[in-house]
C-alpha cells in the first residue's frame, strides 16, 4: 500500500538519527533508508570490513556516497569519470582518494 503524506508519527526505534555534523536535506535523508542498508550490508554483513583496509566505492551516487559516510575504520577511494564529483566525494563525502577512470585507465 503506498500513500502520500506530510506528517507521520513513528516509534523513536524506527527512526535514523541524522548526525548533526553532516549538513543534508530532506530528499537526501529519505534516500538513507535505501542506500544506508546496502551499503551497511556490504561493510558489515557476511564478511565484515576489517580496520585498517581499504574501501573502493564506484561511481559518486547514493550508495557509495552512503558508503563513504559510514567508513570510518578503513580509507575509502572513490571512482568517477568526473573529476568536479571527485572533489565533491573527497571534500564534502570525506572520500580519503579519487581516481578518474577516463584519464587513468590503467588505475
Amino acid at each position: 500500500m503506498a500513500f502520500l503524506q506530510n506528517s507521520r508519527f513513528s516509534a523513536n526505534k524506527g527512526m535514523v538519527k541524522i548526525p548533526k555534523h553532516r549538513k543534508v536535506i530532506e530528499s537526501e535523508a529519505a534516500c538513507l533508508v535505501f542506500t544506508g542498508v546496502t551499503a551497511w550490508n556490504v561493510l558489515r554483513g557476511a564478511n565484515p570490513l576489517k580496520p585498517r583496509k581499504a574501501v573502493l566505492a564506484f561511481g559518486t551516487e547514493g550508495v557509495s556516497l552512503t558508503t563513504i559516510q559510514i567508513t570510518t575504520a578503513a580509507e575509502v577511494i572513490i571512482t568517477s569519470s568526473s573529476e568536479y564529483q571527485l572533489v565533491m566525494a573527497k571534500s564534502k563525502f570525506g572520500a580519503d582518494f579519487g581516481v578518474n577512470y577516463k584519464t587513468h585507465s590503467d588505475w
